[in-house]
């Protein structure tokens, strides 16, 4: 290839840089853009207008990826495959093979099969680089569920991010919040966590204990009431085979077993409480361009 070429694999490292949404891009725009992507690459592979094809390919996986963010439909599985594979073809083509081999890997899952395009064939270096990663080296990590709507992952809903490939996140409720491709370093976008149930028990166990304590207190009123004389100035009368200082020692534990659990109850559900505001905020990642909640 001549110069100018490789400098231009070169750029094709830089990432396109986000902007903002003037409008939602539809799921045609999106399937047009990777049909665009996958014809310059096949114009790459005929070695004709090397430069031309090269350029028509990056900006159009450039296009992609400007366009992806502003999304205002959910994915399907088959357009998020089109979408890995246009990416791992920018980066094949660029001399990115781990990249392009991520992004392979990521457009087999996201297709349910192993098999190649049919355009590309079998003895071709990149045919190579598609199958060169096996989809059993992948895991999934469980996330927080969203307080409304579902995440998608590639077009397909669920609470467990796959790796360690990229992967196209959405949320979805009423509409599609946001739309971001991730690799398996980068943060999730910001969006309101459900909050844990967790948190709720630690509530709800605090409010029992809270309880118990004044029940508690309760019982060691009522059985001083019992056996004490309620004359002023007249001490506790003894109470069956027990004497007044047990039945004022018995009250005593009873009121002190009550306060401390009352005060225990007091500080589970306040952690409950706290756990329950902090757990519902946003995830500790940047913002996404297009994000609207």
């Amino acid at each position: 290839m001549s110069g100018l070429l490789l400098g231009l694999l070169v750029l094709g490292t830089v990432r396109a840089q986000e902007v903002a949404c003037t409008a939602p891009a539809s799921t045609l725009e999106l399937v047009q853009a990777a049909a665009r992507a996958e014809e310059a690459y096949r114009a790459l592979l005929a070695g004709e207008d090397e430069e031309g094809a090269w350029r028509a390919l990056h900006g159009e996986v450039q296009g992609l990826r400007r366009a992806l963010p502003c999304a205002g439909v959910a994915l399907t599985p088959a357009l998020a495959a089109r979408v890995h594979l246009a990416l791992g073809l920018e980066a094949f083509a660029a001399a990115r093979p781990e990249e392009a081999e991520l992004a392979f890997a990521a457009s087999r899952r996201a297709a349910g099969t192993a098999d190649l395009p049919s355009w590309l064939a079998p003895t071709d270096p990149e045919a190579r680089a598609f199958a060169a990663l096996p989809l059993e080296l992948g895991w999934e990590v469980e996330v927080a569920a969203p307080r409304r709507g579902r995440l998608l992952w590639d077009g397909v809903p669920g609470l467990h991010r796959p790796g360690p490939w990229p992967v196209v996140v959405q949320l979805e409720h009423e509409g599609v919040r946001f739309t971001r491709l991730v690799a398996a370093a980068d943060p999730l976008p910001v969006y309101p966590r459900r909050a844990p149930r967790a948190a709720w028990a630690l509530v709800g166990g605090g409010a029992a204990l809270v309880a118990l304590g004044v029940g508690l207190g309760a019982a060691g009123g009522a059985e001083f009431a019992a056996a004490c004389a309620s004359q002023p100035g007249q001490a506790c009368v003894d109470h069956g085979s027990r004497t007044g200082d047990e039945v004022a020692a018995s009250v005593e534990a009873l009121v002190d077993a009550g306060l401390l659990a009352a005060a225990a109850g007091v500080a589970v559900a306040v952690g409950g409480g706290v756990w329950l505001a902090v757990g519902a905020r946003p995830t500790a990642a940047a913002v996404g361009v297009g994000s609207r909640f």
